[in-house]
């Protein structure tokens, strides 16, 4: 059963993890990167903060 009330967050902290959310974001979905499978859920969010998100380009 879904429920429209599910939500996926996935947070990341720090700047060593700033290389891997660079490529969460610009990589298509792949067994690779498991995180990319957010990216087919219509209720995610990558919450960020200032250091994981200092290479990321939007």
């Amino acid at each position: 059963m879904q429920s429209a009330f599910l939500l996926v967050m996935l947070q990341v902290n720090g700047s060593k993890k700033s290389e891997i959310v660079k490529k969460l974001i610009e990589n298509d979905v792949t067994t690779k990167l498991p995180g990319t499978i957010l990216k087919k859920h219509q209720n995610s969010f990558l919450l960020l903060d200032e250091e994981a998100a200092e290479i990321v380009s939007l």
